[in-house]
C-alpha cells in the first residue's frame, strides 16, 4: 500500500502518483519485516539484473573473438592469387606447411 505524503490519502501498490495532487506515493509498511523484505527482493532483482548484464558481455565478447581469424587463415587466404615471390614471409610457410600435408597425404 501507498500513501500520499501531502493529502494522506492510501493507494494501492499499483500507482506512482497521487491523482489528488500528483505527488509522487510513498509506500506505508504494517511493519518492519514488511520493509526488510520489500528492500531485500530489490537487492536481489539488482544482483539478477547485473548478472544478467555481465552474462551478456561475456557472450558477446566470446563471439567476437570465436568470429576472429587466425594469423595462419588471412596468410592462406592472401596467398591464393599470388605467386611464390610475391608472398610474405608468414604466407611462404603456410604454402610450404600445405604443401607438405598435401604430399604426406597424396598416398
Amino acid at each position: 500500500m501507498k500513501q500520499c505524503p501531502k493529502c494522506g490519502i492510501k493507494y494501492e501498490n499499483d500507482l506512482e502518483r497521487c491523482p489528488q495532487c500528483n505527488c509522487y506515493l510513498m509506500s506505508v509498511y504494517k511493519d518492519r519485516n514488511s520493509y526488510e523484505n520489500e528492500k531485500q527482493t530489490k537487492i536481489h532483482d539488482y544482483r539478477i539484473l547485473m548478472a544478467m548484464i555481465v552474462l551478456i558481455v561475456i557472450i558477446v565478447a566470446i563471439a567476437m573473438i570465436s568470429n576472429q581469424k587466425s594469423q595462419y587463415e588471412l596468410d592462406y587466404e592472401s596467398m591464393q592469387n599470388k605467386t611464390y615471390n610475391e608472398m610474405s614471409n608468414g604466407e611462404q610457410q603456410v604454402f610450404r606447411d600445405e604443401l607438405e600435408w598435401e604430399i604426406e597425404n597424396a598416398d
